[in-house]
């Protein structure tokens, strides 16, 4: 029962609330709800499937930072929201590091559900706090591009499906071998009495499982040591864990680039269509307030997005224009709805209770 209990833990992942999260059934992907009862009021719980064949989950999200010309501030662009201390200069991020899942520039700057896009955002705080004011614009232009980079993500996903070729073998052979393996050993005599074969072929599996998650994170995530000791460590702590070492390498596979982009080549037909709804209102509806002197910034963050949110939308054959259209009524009660998250009401106007800053609008 404790290998079980471990089995099922090993399959959930501690992600943020504002994160998208591709879940993997079978051949297709769908998003996974991030809305749970569990969890805190910015983080939450999803598991994987604890039953063969053994999935993987790609983790992604927009970047809680918005790059100006003279200050970096500490909001996303598609949400607004303040987050403690909300700008920094150049100056004070000349020395950005990441320390975990979390950005410094004199004191925390943001918080991820990745290291992998932790350390992305350290490099770029970097590299624009040595940039011209002339220059940073053109600098947040091509990290923008870089995020949407759909011949980028298909050629990572080719990348880990081939280097995880064997993981994917091993990891839904283990759960058979484990909990098969222990369950003959105590119910069948003659596997019982061939005990050595057993823990033999079980140690062997292990050892080989542990090899080549190292040699598989070293390759997709060459600059993450301290990621790959930890994961290390976890698989040598428990042996169930060896089953869940590709959803492990997979989780931050992704991680560098925009939710749109990755929903646009995981996702297809109905579910691409929801996923580019929700982005695209979410982007031209925010929520939150704007701190004070952000506005100029924000506004060109926007106007950067809204450009490569519609060229990717054209390209998969949606019309952004399709996707802002009032829903239909559902009742002859609602006499508006709101923009963003599309709830009806009775009442003609005001703020939406949900979406708190947008304003319902009238049918």
């Amino acid at each position: 029962m404790a290998l079980l209990f471990l089995h099922g833990v090993e399959g959930v992942l501690w992600v943020r609330r504002s994160a998208s999260v591709f879940r993997r059934r079978f051949a297709n992907y769908r998003l996974a709800s991030t809305d749970g009862p569990f969890g805190n009021a910015t983080h939450t719980f999803v598991a994987l499937s604890p039953l063969p064949p053994l999935p993987e989950m790609f983790v992604v999200e927009a970047w809680p930072l918005v790059f100006g010309e003279e200050t970096v501030w500490a909001l996303s662009a598609e949400g607004a929201a303040m987050n403690g201390e909300a700008s920094r200069t150049a100056e004070e991020v000349a020395g950005a590091y990441r320390e975990g899942k979390e950005v410094y520039a004199k004191g925390r700057l943001a918080e991820t559900s990745s290291a992998v896009l932790a350390s992305t955002l350290a490099e770029a705080l970097r590299r624009w706090a040595a940039l011209s004011p002339a220059e940073r614009a053109s600098f947040a232009e091509a990290a923008v591009e870089a995020r949407f980079d759909r011949s980028a993500i298909t050629a990572r996903l080719a990348l880990l499906a081939h280097q995880t070729r064997r993981l994917a073998i091993l990891g839904n052979f283990f759960p058979f071998l484990l909990f098969g393996g222990l369950w003959a050993f105590f119910f069948v005599p003659a596997v019982a009495e061939r005990w050595p074969a057993l823990l033999a072929t079980l140690l062997g599996v292990l050892l080989f499982t542990w090899i080549e998650t190292y040699r598989v994170h070293r390759r997709l995530y060459p600059e993450e040591r301290g990621d790959r000791a930890m994961k290390m460590f976890m698989l040598v702590l428990s042996f169930p864990a060896a089953a869940r070492a590709k959803a492990w390498l997979a989780r931050d596979a992704l991680a560098n680039y925009h939710p749109l982009a990755v929903a646009s080549v995981l996702l297809t037909g109905p579910r691409l269509v929801a996923a580019a709804k929700a982005a695209w209102l979410s982007l031209k509806h925010p929520l939150g307030l704007i701190p004070e002197g952000a506005e100029p910034d924000l506004r060109a963050a926007r106007e950067r997005l809204s450009r490569v949110y519609q060229k990717l939308l054209r390209e998969v054959g949606i019309d952004p224009a399709e996707l802002e259209r009032p829903p239909t009524p559902g009742n002859a009660t609602a006499r508006s709805y709101c923009p963003r998250c599309l709830e009806e009401y009775v009442e003609v106007s005001g703020a939406c209770p949900d979406c708190r800053s947008v304003e319902r609008r009238p049918f």
